[in-house]
């Protein structure tokens, strides 16, 4: 009877090393790909995909813009940079090139000083290898366009008026250089790059040493990305004097795209499709887990991502945010946030892209719905709705949540379920009309 019960030990342990083993070795599937799936199986942390992901933000092939600003701006969003992180970036090739891919340093002889998108100088535009000289890269990728517009005669700069493509190039050419350029750019951050001393000193949360591309994507506001950029991977000459200048450029950048541009290449990769309601789910679910899993920085200075940079009390700037990034911002301005519940109330009452509906028991709420707690008179906090189980039951995920006693820096992202005490609190909800 032991032998036999042995036997049967050992068999089940072999079942169950060769399941593991037959399921590490699955490729990922279109169902296991999928957020719905993902979803209502409970599969919140783990993403099968991501490798597919890391696959097609390396290879980003076609730029997508209306003009070159734009479409660096896409690029850096396709490569997984948040759009605060990208326009960290943008706003220092703005300063550096004016977004022309052949822009020639104009105090220096050409082929000397800096050339290009970033103004990249000595080695890193003439090393004859090109594994460390963009200028090598681009001729190995690119000879046909090289040997047509590499040349001062192309090196001056350009407007606005004419999409920032140098003026004798078309269009076709012009995007080749800059793909290629974009290119080079990120494989220098990401692979040969490390972060120094003195960025530290410039830029939070950083350790000298690290990788500068992973760093990058660590930042949360467009002044610590423009930062961490001009510091670590530019250092112009004068690079005191116009750092603030850089940020303010990708503060620029931010206002005009935000999250609604389209990111080249992405599309295939991203979880966030369906509804601008089923958009928002997916984007709070999203923040909501990256919290729960230990995102939050050293004293919470997290939260600021969604508050671009200023610190105070965060729920109706997170339910902003989540708006902004579902592509349908609460406000069609410069500024596409409101940072007081009250304003998210008035935008359902002027019923344009929203609309109110008065918690009355007449209403269900709607995953998607923005909750507004208080009185007619005081409106205290709001969320997002994820789900109703009736007008007096219903999932929420909300930011500034937590005990009355903490600090903003100390509160959470927070998911209450099936929660009848944020129903009874609801005073209406503000419900999107796309």
């Amino acid at each position: 009877m032991m032998i036999k019960r042995i036997a049967l030990v050992l068999i089940a342990l072999v079942t169950l090393f060769s399941f593991s083993t037959s399921v590490q070795a699955q490729a990922p599937t279109e169902e296991s790909c999928n957020y719905e799936f993902r979803k209502l199986n409970d599969i919140l942390f783990y993403d099968p995909c991501d490798d597919v992901c890391g696959a097609t933000q390396s290879s980003v092939t076609t730029l997508t813009g209306a003009d070159n600003r734009e479409k660096v701006f896409n690029y850096l969003r396709a490569k997984g940079l948040t759009p605060e992180q990208a326009a960290g970036v943008a706003g220092n090739i703005q300063n550096e090139s004016g977004f022309s891919p052949t822009r020639q340093e104009m105090s220096q002889t050409f082929p000397a000083g800096g050339w290009g998108l970033v103004q990249w100088t000595f080695g890193r535009r003439s090393d004859p290898s090109p594994e460390k000289g963009v200028v090598a890269y681009l001729n190995s990728k690119i000879p046909d366009v090289m040997s047509k517009y590499y040349s001062n005669e192309f090196g001056g700069g350009v407007t606005e008026a004419t999409g920032f493509v140098p003026s004798g190039i078309p269009v076709e050419d012009n995007d080749k250089l800059l793909l290629n350029e974009l290119d080079f750019l990120y494989k220098e951050s990401s692979t040969g790059r490390t972060v120094s001393t003195k960025t530290v000193k410039y830029t939070e949360g950083l350790t000298a040493g690290e990788n500068e591309w992973e760093a990058l994507k660590k930042q949360t506001t467009v002044a610590n990305a423009s930062n961490l950029w001009v510091y670590n991977f530019e250092i112009p000459g004068n690079i005191d004097a116009t750092a603030a200048e850089r940020v303010n450029s990708g503060k620029a950048i931010l206002d005009r795209y935000g999250s609604s541009a389209q990111t080249a290449g992405a599309d295939e990769c991203s979880d966030i499709s369906g509804t601008v309601r089923e958009k928002v789910i997916q984007i709070a679910e999203r923040e909501y887990a990256a919290w729960s899993n230990g995102r939050k920085t050293s004293n919470g200075g997290d939260f600021t991502e969604y508050t671009y940079g200023i610190n105070g009390e965060w729920c109706a700037w997170f339910v902003s945010w989540v708006y902004k990034e579902a592509g349908y911002p609460v406000n069609d301005n410069a500024q596409p946030y409101y940072s007081f519940v009250s304003g998210l109330m008035e935008l359902g009452q002027k019923n344009e892209k929203f609309e109110w509906h008065l918690n009355d028991g007449t209403y269900t709420p709607r995953p998607g719905d923005i909750a507004i707690h208080g009185s007619a008179d005081r409106q205290f906090h709001t969320n997002l709705v994820i789900s109703a189980e009736s007008p007096s039951v219903i999932t929420t995920i909300g930011g500034n949540e937590g005990d009355a006693n903490l600090t903003p820096a100390d509160r959470n992202i927070k998911k209450s379920e099936s929660s009848s005490y944020w129903a009874g609190q609801a005073y209406g909800y503000v419900s999107p009309k796309g």
